[in-house]
């Protein structure tokens, strides 16, 4: 935690963290009971300075192995959910960009207040610093409600006491379990990409299609699942642990269509029925 170690980036080197951020470039032998290393780092877009903290050594053996995975910098993790129910989980190479994906909207839109039809509903919870997973938020007292048509938090690092506008000002520890239903009405494969930081999941109809738990930085993972026509049940419990950087975002490529685009509810009313 107190060890300071610096490198120096030839010209090439630097020229390349420039363009494309420092990937790979930093290499250093870690200490056996070194428990976090923190990046200070500079946002490319805005010249703003932030930090990157990485966690190792957990204590429970199940999380070890998860995070040795999740640790390599050039991979992500994908759990896909298959036709026949099965899950599958598997790694993709690259590296990832927080900023290939532009999100519109209101800079901590995690959401309003406000009751809104077609909407997510948010359960917000104040967390106990130090948790590393995603808790059980059946577990836990809410203290508010938020409601959002899509999840669309851009990656950034919030001011302090910010928060959730109307709920909380904390910009660290707090979690927030989202509920919402949908309609099918064009059925067959849905690709989904769920972005965040720190910990999420994405199910549907009760089966898990991705998961992004644990601490880390922005990250994108990515699932599939073959959906019947009809209502379906979305559920993405999410919580940020340490500040300053958070992210939520949720996107889908319907079938027969080749672009991404933000899941907006929306877009997945019900159709309203004939009247007779």
């Amino acid at each position: 935690m107190t060890t300071t170690m610096d490198q120096v980036l030839t010209p090439l080197e630097y020229s390349g963290a420039e363009a494309h951020g420092l990937q790979r470039l930093l290499e250093f032998a870690a200490p056996a009971d070194l428990a976090m290393t923190r990046f200070v780092v500079r946002d490319r877009a805005t010249g703003n300075l932030g930090l990157v903290d990485v966690v190792f050594n957990f204590p429970e053996e199940p999380f070890q192995r998860d995070a040795a995975m999740l640790g390599a910098p050039d991979k992500q993790l994908h759990t896909v959910s298959l036709a026949d129910n099965s899950f599958l989980t598997a790694f993709e190479s690259g590296a990832f960009d927080p900023y290939a994906d532009p999100i519109q909207g209101p800079v901590g839109s995690y959401g309003s207040v406000v009751p809104a039809a077609h909407a997510f509903c948010g359960d917000v919870f104040e967390l106990k610093p130090g948790i590393r997973v995603l808790p059980d938020f059946r577990e836990l007292d809410s203290i508010g409600s938020i409601y959002t048509s899509s999840l669309a938090v851009p990656y950034q690092n919030l001011p302090a006491n910010t928060g959730i506008p109307g709920v909380t000002d904390r910009i660290a520890w707090f979690g927030v379990d989202y509920h919402a239903t949908f309609w099918v009405s064009n059925p067959g494969k849905y690709e989904f990409k769920l972005m965040s930081d720190d910990g999420a999941l994405l199910q549907i109809d009760d089966k898990r299609v991705i998961n992004n738990d644990y601490l880390h930085c922005a990250r994108r993972s990515s699932g599939i699942i073959v959906l019947d026509a009809g209502r379906h049940t979305i559920h993405v419990p999410y919580f940020e642990g340490t500040p300053t950087g958070v992210a939520l975002a949720l996107w889908v490529r319907t079938p027969g269509e080749k672009d991404w685009k933000l899941f907006d509810l929306r877009e997945f009313e019900e159709p309203l029925r004939n009247k007779q």
